[in-house]
C-alpha cells in the first residue's frame, strides 16, 4: 500500500496563552491506515513555561515523538503523532506546561501507514543548514520533519532539501517554523531532511520516518525520530525584535 500526503493543516498566534488550538480538515476522499503527525515550536523568554504536557486530535491524546529545547534561544520544538485518528474535521489542541507569547503549529496527515514504531538518535550543530538523518526499515518509506528557531527579520527564507516538500506553514511566522516530507524512498536505508538559509541560526529538528502498510494490513509501519539541536550561531541582529 502506498503511502499519500491526505492533508495538512497550520496555525500561529502571538497573544499570551497556555495553549494553541486549529481545527484540521481531512480530505474528502478521506484514506486508509491514516496517521495524524503535529509539529510545534514555542518562542518565549521563560524556560519552564515552553515544554508541552499533551497534545489531542479530536478527543485523542497524541503520542510523543520527540522533543528539543534551546535554552539559549528561548526555543522549544516538538513532534507529536496518531495513528487512525477519528474521521471529519477535529480541533487540534496543544497545552503548553505554562503561559507563552509566540506559538506555531502544523498538522500533515498522510495515508497508507501500519503499526509499528522503532528508535531515534540525537546530534548538535551551529549552522545555517540545518539537517537530519535517519534509517527506513522498508521500500516506499516516507520521512516527515519539523524545524524550528526563533523569529527572524524580513528578507530570509528557509528552503528545504532536495526531494522535500514543504508545508503546511508557507512562509509565515518570520521562518521560525517549516514543516516538510519526503518519499517514497526505494531501496530502505538512509534519508536526509535538510534546510537552508542565508543566516546561522538556533536549530532544532525532528524528523520521523514512516514505512507504508502491507496490502493486507499487517504491521509493516516503522517511525523513526531524529531530533538536532542546532545552538546558537552569530549572525543575529534583530531576531528578538521580529515579533
Amino acid at each position: 500500500m502506498a503511502i499519500a500526503l491526505e492533508s495538512q493543516s497550520s496555525a500561529f498566534a502571538t497573544a499570551v496563552s497556555g495553549t494553541i488550538t486549529w481545527t484540521h480538515t481531512p480530505a474528502a476522499t478521506g484514506g486508509t491506515n491514516l496517521v495524524a503527525i503535529v509539529g510545534e515550536t514555542v518562542y518565549d523568554g521563560t524556560d519552564a513555561a515552553r515544554p508541552l504536557t499533551g497534545v489531542t486530535y479530536g478527543a485523542t491524546a497524541m503520542a510523543k515523538i520527540g522533543s528539543k529545547d534551546q535554552a539559549n534561544a528561548n526555543i522549544t520544538t516538538e513532534l507529536w503523532y496518531l495513528l487512525n485518528p477519528p474521521g471529519g474535521a477535529q480541533t487540534i489542541l496543544a497545552t503548553y506546561t505554562g503561559t507563552v507569547i509566540n506559538r506555531m503549529g502544523g498538522c500533515v496527515m498522510l495515508s497508507g501507514i501500519s503499526t509499528l514504531t522503532t528508535a531515534a538518535s540525537t546530534g548538535t550543530l551551529n549552522t545555517n543548514a540545518p539537517s537530519g538523518t535517519g534509517t527506513s526499515s522498508a521500500d516506499n518509506s516516507w520521512a516527515v520533519d519539523v524545524v524550528g528557531s526563533e523569529p527572524s527579520w524580513t528578507g530570509h527564507t528557509l528552503t528545504a532539501g532536495a526531494g522535500q516538500t514543504r508545508g503546511p506553514f508557507g512562509t509565515i511566522a518570520n521562518e521560525a517554523i517549516a514543516m516538510s516530507w519526503e518519499g517514497p524512498q526505494t531501496p530502505a536505508g538512509p534519508i536526509v531532511m535538510s534546510w537552508t538559509i542565508d543566516v546561522n541560526r538556533d536549530w532544532n529538528l525532528i524528523m520521523g520516518i514512516f514505512s507504508p502498510a502491507t496490502a493486507t494490513g499487517g504491521a509493516a509501519f516503522n517511525l523513526e525520530r531524529l531530533e538536532r539541536h542546532y545552538p546558537r550561531g552569530d549572525m543575529r541582529g534583530g531576531m528578538r525584535g521580529a515579533f
